[in-house]
């Protein structure tokens, strides 16, 4: 996880997308001549030392807020990683789950150490045994929110368009923006991942 999101970060849309731009724009000097009756290219582009001085406002811009963008990849990253790391000492010291056996646990060996835990620990404070069931809402507990509201008509999913009549319409970005305001919003009803705030 912690690898893909460093290839991500440093890789994929940085170093590919802006360098590319970047050099392609400012480091080639193409030298295309109208006037030419050929068909065949006589020139090739040639490789210059970038201007920084002459160099276009909009690209500019466009690399101001790639950088900006990928401060804030950096910064979620760092804060992604405390929570990986969270997440893996909980599975050290509460579940004793080493990271190398991990991979060889089915995940019904996981819920029977957390039911295990919870005599110990009280993951769950209103009860005092857990079932699968209990460890399978509280995992799918947004979703279950999510689909709850739906089937309940809170969230419309549907839509009357003209000629086609009633069509179901839930696109990822409505998707997200109702995320956004429900769960992770400044103004969300959750106080946090597990808590209605008061």
């Amino acid at each position: 996880m912690i690898l893909s999101e460093i290839h991500g970060i440093f890789f994929r849309q940085f170093g590919f997308v802006i360098f590319g731009v970047f050099f392609l724009t400012t480091c080639v000097k193409y030298n295309i001549d109208d006037t030419a009756t050929d068909q065949h290219i006589t020139q090739v582009p040639a490789f210059q030392s970038p201007d920084l001085r002459n160099m276009h406002g909009f690209l500019l811009l466009l690399i101001v807020i790639a950088t900006a963008y990928w401060i804030w990849r950096c910064i979620k990253f760092v804060y992604n990683t405390g929570r990986f790391r969270e997440i893996q000492q909980f599975y050290i010291n509460v579940l004793k789950i080493k990271d190398d056996d991990l991979s060889n646990l089915d995940w019904l060996e996981v819920q029977t150490k957390l039911i295990e835990s919870q005599k110990t620990v009280l993951l769950c404070l209103h009860k005092e045994v857990l079932s699968e069931l209990d460890i399978s809402n509280r995992i799918l507990r947004m979703e279950n929110y999510k689909v709850a509201m739906i089937n309940k008509n809170v969230l419309p999913h549907s839509y009357v368009f003209p000629f086609l009549g009633n069509r179901v319409f839930l696109t990822k970005g409505l998707m997200v923006n109702m995320e956004l305001i429900l769960f992770s919003g400044p103004w969300a009803p959750f106080k946090n991942c597990w808590q209605l705030d008061e």
